[in-house]
């Protein structure tokens, strides 16, 4: 399969359309609570909470010493801890600005860089970050926006007239969902 490009009104029927015949996108199913995973590996982590043997400690074994909430993987307590101690190892290099998060560092080095890749399709606003542009188009656009989604049948915004944009082949391949959300925020 190249892609399907099969289209939907409602997104509740899109939804349902990858459900049924796109299932393959999430191909290791759980054979005891049938939860679906895009990776094997993902899949055998997950399995092992069903395994009677396995030891309460065993279940979630990195803990939080401040707060007592667990965690599966040292990296996600890691990152975790940091909420407690304030620890913000990426330091930006151009202000020295410093986050707890390698992605946050990332998104604010566009600031530097003045690369502003999202624009309003209602007044040519330009914007480093998709969020802060779609939450400007809801502030300030609103009506617009409003008379848009009445055209297109889209009322409460339940709805989107977008291809499934799903594509075959790789099992770690994910559903265009950006391309679906651009239809309510161009």
């Amino acid at each position: 399969m190249q892609g399907c490009r099969e289209e939907f009104t409602k997104m509740a029927n899109l939804r349902a359309h990858q459900e049924k015949m796109h299932k393959t996108l999430r191909p290791h199913q759980c054979p005891v609570c049938k939860k679906a995973f895009k990776r094997s590996t993902h899949l055998k982590e997950h399995v092992e909470i069903h395994n009677p043997d396995r030891k309460p400690s065993d279940k979630a074994p990195h803990v939080c010493t401040f707060c007592n909430k667990t965690f599966s993987k040292p990296s996600l307590l890691e990152r975790h801890l940091r909420s407690h101690t304030g620890d913000r190892p990426f330091d930006c290099p151009e202000c020295g600005k410093s986050f707890t998060q390698k992605n946050s560092l990332t998104v604010h080095m566009k600031t530097h860089t003045k690369e502003r890749p999202f624009t309003c399709n209602y007044c040519g606003n330009k914007f480093s970050q998709k969020v802060n542009m779609k939450t400007h188009i809801q502030r300030q656009h609103s009506k617009e926006l409003a008379v848009d989604k009445s055209l297109q049948g889209q009322g409460d915004g339940s709805e989107v007239n977008q291809s499934c944009a799903a594509s075959g082949g790789n099992s770690d391949d994910t559903l265009d969902i950006e391309g679906v959300m651009s239809r309510f925020f161009p």
